[in-house]
């Protein structure tokens, strides 16, 4: 098996994890939760793991209540969750633009016959 896979695999998911201990995640988790905490004292009392060898991100927070800890580490992931597919979908959104704003300067310059147009035309087709 190639190694170099399961090193991107790997990094790909601490990247995610990573992602999650953003103040902003934290914020959406409290005010989702109507926790009493702030964002800094949730970040200060979880963590985020990648699962080893799999996608899946491990959300947990530190408290005496058992019952507390789990909906607020439930609360966490609905929160990265949300704020991931926002950051993607802005990416694909972004990249959308950029096309049709090339496609239209080589409208304007009379290039809708040629190979570029036709090659930018596919991928606006493929992020449809």
């Amino acid at each position: 098996p190639d190694s170099t896979l399961a090193i991107q695999a790997d990094r790909v998911a601490q990247t995610a994890a990573d992602l999650a201990r953003v103040p902003d995640v934290a914020a959406r988790a409290v005010r989702d939760s109507k926790s009493s905490l702030t964002s800094k004292e949730l970040l200060d009392q979880s963590q985020v793991e990648p699962r080893e060898n799999s996608d899946i991100l491990v959300f947990k927070v530190d408290s005496d209540k058992p019952a507390v800890a789990r909906q607020l580490a439930t609360g966490y992931a609905k929160a990265f969750s949300g704020y991931r597919a926002e950051l993607d979908t802005r990416a694909l959104q972004l990249a959308q633009q950029g096309l049709r704003a090339r496609l239209r300067e080589l409208s304007a310059r009379g290039d809708e016959e040629s190979r570029l147009y036709s090659q930018l035309e596919d991928k606006q087709q493929q992020l449809s």
